[in-house]
């Protein structure tokens, strides 16, 4: 094609902002290959031989040679993506692992209370001693110790702490149903269900507020922990009040009215504040009767957070009728002494 039919078609097409995918010139180019073929051979479709020579060898060549260099960039694209990702998977078992790896493979008992996770000590396994010696200090008759001790897993006793008084209190878990003296709601275990208990215990024998040996009736099964300390003291002895608690909670406060539910008034409202010591809120109230329940129950997560609160203070000086005369602690000190 002469060279001014070249030029006049440039000034026709001007180029535009994106430039074309192909050069004119070898537009032009294929364009005059395309009637030489169809000169030599006019039986065979020209645009047919066109893409059989761009489908020579040569150009087979040039991308079999280019084909390692985009495997080599495909492995190394994989190999960073696995490194990727097993970095975030480390990070994110250094960060989150540390729960993970210390209760997810653990029963749910050692879950949901912590104190399980320990080993067990020689004072976790002093129990049954301390029992004994108490009953035989105190000359009190009966099998005691024995009662307290039916269907108790030896194993998963836990000691707790030492109250005013120097009373030793025990968290343990039991496997069935066990004795009750007269009176008592007999205990059972039901499947999936883990049944726990606290035993307060006097190791001297002596009576103070009562026998040297309080607890172990009442219980508690672990599905329904939160909800008992919702709600208040699950279990109370004279002037012991306790809850068994998940590890979610580390405090709980009970706030009295002025006049108690018996119809005893007070000289005011009272307030207690109980931390928890390895998954058990227990104090002693000497200011109030026996099981006098609190109006307001609040209890607390880590860093003072607040996962419940149950009730109003709004009516903690209330006083209304009947009231009840007398000494409400009258009952308590007929026990503080051996009968």
């Amino acid at each position: 094609m002469r060279n001014d039919v070249i030029e006049l078609l440039r000034d026709r097409n001007p180029v535009p902002i994106e430039p074309p995918a192909m050069p004119i010139e070898k537009v032009l180019a294929r364009l005059d290959r395309t009637a030489q073929l169809a000169a030599e051979d006019p039986h065979k479709p020209p645009m047919r031989a066109l893409r059989r020579e761009r489908s020579a060898p040569g150009r087979a060549h040039k991308l079999t040679a280019g084909l390692p260099l985009a495997l080599s960039i495909i492995v190394a694209l994989s190999v960073a993506a696995v490194l990727l990702i097993a970095t975030g998977h480390q990070h994110a078992t250094s960060s989150s692992g540390k729960v993970a790896a210390s209760s997810s493979h653990l029963p749910p008992l050692a879950q949901q209370l912590a104190v399980f996770r320990r080993p067990q000590t020689a004072k976790d396994r002093s129990l049954p001693a301390v029992l004994r010696k108490a009953e035989r200090l105190a000359g009190l008759n009966g099998p005691l110790a024995r009662s307290m001790l039916d269907n108790v897993i030896p194993s998963l006793t836990r000691y707790i702490e030492t109250l005013p008084g120097n009373r030793e209190v025990f968290l343990a878990v039991y496997s069935g149903p066990r004795h009750q003296p007269p009176g008592r709601p007999g205990r059972t275990a039901l499947d999936g269900i883990t049944l726990l208990g606290l035993v307060i215990v006097q190791p001297d024998g002596k009576w103070t507020d009562g026998q040297p040996v309080l607890g172990g009736y009442g219980g508690a099964n672990l599905g329904a922990l939160q909800l008992e300390a919702n709600s208040g003291p699950s279990s109370c002895d004279l002037d012991t009040y306790s809850n068994i608690v998940p590890n979610n909670v580390t405090q709980i406060r009970w706030q009295y009215p002025r006049q108690d539910a018996y119809g005893y008034v007070y000289k005011a409202p009272l307030t207690v504040t109980v931390p928890v010591h390895s998954n058990v809120a227990v104090a002693t109230v000497p200011e109030r009767a026996s099981c006098d329940r609190p109006s307001v129950v609040t209890v607390y997560g880590a860093d003072g957070h607040v996962l419940s609160r149950r009730g109003s203070a709004a009516n903690l000086d209330r006083i209304s009728r009947p009231i009840r005369h007398g000494n409400p602690f009258a009952g308590r000190q007929s026990l503080q002494h051996r009968p």
